[in-house]
Order: structure tokens, then sequence, then C-alpha cells
């Protein structure tokens, strides 16, 4: 007979796998979004070019995102996120200094970005 703890775990092992597997669908959507706004512009990078991207349907994509606003919501949160407050050297930073070195860390994210998609795209040849 088997005890309900038995069933319990692996219904939560079932559960925590397909949390991983959904993680994992969502980070290679945006990294496939960002890669894509890089190279091409928000504006020109529809939900069907970043599911041809990843060789799979926009329907997958759908799966995850439910519009191309939703998308670029979730990138700019990460992008926020991943991105540091400037530390002033004084420890006094105007808020126009802070705007300007975030600005400026941006620009040289999306500059090193576009590097890395546009060798990808050109099989690693320059």
């Amino acid at each position: 007979m088997l005890d309900s703890h038995h069933c319990r775990s692996k219904t939560t092992n079932r559960m925590t796998k397909r949390q991983e597997c959904r993680g994992t669908n969502v980070a290679r959507i945006l990294s496939a979004a960002e890669t894509l706004c890089a190279l091409c512009g928000s504006g020109k990078t529809s939900v069907c070019d970043v599911a041809s991207y990843l060789k799979t349907s926009p329907a997958n994509v759908y799966r995850f995102f439910p519009s191309k606003l939703a998308i670029y919501d979730e990138l700019v949160a990460r992008v926020l996120d991943n991105f540091p407050p400037a530390q002033p050297d004084c420890g006094r930073a105007t808020s126009a200094e802070w705007l300007r070195a975030f600005i400026l860390g941006l620009h040289r994210r999306v500059l090193a970005l576009m590097r890395v998609a546009s060798a990808d795209l050109l099989g690693g040849r320059r």
C-alpha cells in the first residue's frame, strides 16, 4: 500500500520539473527577443520573428507570453533588475549623474549584444 507522502513527493517533483522547464522556456524566449530587438529594433521584432529564431511555432511563444508587449515588459524588467545602480566615487551622485551612468550602461550593453548577435548571424565570420 502506498502512503500519501509517497504520492505527494512525486507530484511535487513533477511540478518542480514543470516549473524549471517553464523558467527555461521563458529565459530562451526573452534572450531571443533581446537579441532580435538589438538587431532589428523593437518595432520590427514580432512574436513570429522570436518563434522563428527559436525554431518553434508562434503558438509556443504565446503559451508563455500573451502578447509582444508582455515580452517587452519582461525584457525591460530584466534589464532593470540586472543593471546595478551607479555607485558614485564620492558617495553623492546627483539624479542626473545616476541617470547618465544608467543610460550609458544600457547603451554599452546593447552594443555588446549587437556584436554578439551579428557574429552569431554571420556564423562567427567578421
